[in-house]
């Protein structure tokens, strides 16, 4: 079935986005939520969205866009 070999390439194409050297860590949208106390401290808006910021496990402050019109 296509969906199927669509849905085992997507899954690998993720495995190997997440050991690429120098690639910037990607987060699950259920991980940001936690991480941004469910996207409660607007930093403010920006083209296409709105900034919300967090604090990783580790105690490293980030900051989270949220796209506008993005399902």
């Amino acid at each position: 079935m296509f969906w199927k070999k669509k849905r085992k390439a997507n899954e690998e194409e993720e495995d190997y986005l997440d050991h690429v050297p120098e690639m910037p860590t990607r987060f699950s949208y259920d991980e940001l939520k936690v991480e941004t106390e469910n996207f409660t401290k607007n930093l403010g808006e920006e083209g296409f969205g709105s900034i919300f910021e967090g604090c990783l496990e580790d105690g490293t402050k980030i900051a989270v866009k949220c796209l506008d019109e993005i399902g």
